[in-house]
């Protein structure tokens, strides 16, 4: 009997699950794609801060040659979306987003002031990245349009 109730138990939290996972990423043409849309880049909740960060290396690319590490990044965005409603484009959405990236010694990590090109041997002045604001609005006919919705 403990193992058929057990058995029963996993049945429904797995059901449970399965329709939770398929109702919380709903792709059907419509509305579900800006849900969707809105769900991956900023918080459904309106006005609510949200925070990426990320970092890398970036690298030239020339045909011929073994690729150069020519940077370290580190970056941030902060956005924050709130819900648009417009009788001509339909529903949506607004982002509002600010950037910032930094270009960093490949060795250190410290943040450049300059950097000198390695095919020239020119000495230039590093300009960082400082998005400020980017400023979106998607709406559902936006979205027809770019994914020939009817």
């Amino acid at each position: 009997m403990k193992e058929k109730l057990s058995l029963f138990t996993f049945a429904l939290i797995s059901i449970a699950f399965v329709f939770e996972k398929t109702s919380a990423f709903e792709l059907s043409p419509g509305m579900g794609y800006l849900k969707a849309q809105r769900k991956i880049i900023c918080s459904m909740e309106d006005n609510k801060p949200i925070v990426y960060w990320w970092y890398g290396r970036m690298y030239s690319r020339v045909q011929g040659e073994k690729d150069k590490l020519l940077f370290k990044v580190e970056g941030m965005n902060i956005r924050q979306c709130d819900t648009v409603k417009d009788s001509k484009r339909g529903n949506g959405y607004r982002m509002v987003s600010r950037e910032l990236l930094f270009y960093q010694d490949p060795k250190t990590g410290e943040i450049l002031d300059q950097w000198t090109n390695p095919w020239t041997g020119e000495t230039v002045d590093v300009l960082h990245v400082a998005n400020d604001p980017l400023i979106g609005v998607t709406s559902m006919n936006a979205m027809k349009k770019v994914n020939h919705l009817k």
